[in-house]
């Protein structure tokens, strides 16, 4: 499915998929071919013109307190977040540390403070305009930092020289002296990542962020532990078993 969209995304060929990490041109193809006569595609359309939440920042606003309702009646919990809604496991960890015994972020999303378009070419990607997407670095809402500030803007933010390893964007950090998270370091936070993603672009930022600000996150690329081939929808993927073991085995480390 990443190698699709990203084919439908950047207008690419089909056969410049077997020069990137995502899979060969002709199983992208064919898979394309069979979903679209299975009428997936139609199926997403259709589910996109579902009345939603326009705002991330509101989408923020409503769905953090009421995770924190949930886990004020379970209890402390493991909290999991995929994609998108990473934001929502940094503000409640951060807003309800008490609460949080771990946050495992699936591939959170990022990179930090801007969002990032693909292109192709030697120069691959870019920055998607000049308005920051997150403007606490991983989240809209404000996150307690020290020393306090009154709002995002006053974070000054620099891009990386290079890039973390090759393959990687050039991340979006702190300026120095970074503001430190001091709730976020109270809570022990895993970063997944799949080997052939396009979030293996940036994950790396994303933690490079948290450390930086105090929070020090474990990483768990999947590549790394024998788990090969997977992109962003993993969990719907063939070794999605190994992954869940690959998790709960860190889980039980990192657990408070």
């Amino acid at each position: 499915m990443d190698a699709i969209l990203f084919v439908l995304r950047t207008g690419c060929q089909w056969n410049d998929l077997t020069a990137t990490r995502f899979c060969t041109s002709s199983s992208a193809h064919r898979r394309f071919q069979d979903w679209t006569r299975a009428r997936v595609f139609e199926a997403f359309w259709r589910e996109g013109l579902l009345p939603h939440i326009g705002s991330a920042l509101r989408s923020e606003e409503l769905v953090n307190p009421a995770l924190i309702t949930l886990l004020e009646k379970v209890g402390p919990s493991v909290v999991l977040t995929h994609s998108q809604a990473g934001v929502f496991g940094w503000a409640v960890s951060d807003q309800r540390p008490d609460l949080v015994k771990a946050h495992v972020a699936v591939e959170p999303i990022g990179p930090t403070f801007f969002d990032i378009r693909f292109k192709g070419g030697e120069e691959w990607y870019e920055r998607g305009g000049e308005a920051r997407a997150q403007p606490y670095g991983i989240t809209h809402v404000p996150l307690r930092v020290e020393p306090p500030c009154e709002f995002a803007g006053r974070f000054d933010r620099v891009q990386a020289d290079r890039p973390e390893r090759p393959g990687q964007i050039r991340c979006w950090l702190q300026a120095e002296p970074a503001r430190q998270f001091p709730n976020l370091t109270k809570v022990p936070a895993v970063l997944v990542t799949g080997e052939a993603s396009f979030r293996a672009t940036m994950d790396d930022c994303t933690g490079a962020f948290l450390a930086q600000a105090g929070a020090k996150p474990d990483r768990l690329a999947l590549a790394d532990h024998g788990i090969h081939g997977n992109g962003h929808i993993m969990m719907l993927e063939m070794n999605n078993r190994a992954i869940a073991d690959a998790i709960i085995d860190r889980i039980v480390t990192r657990t408070r």
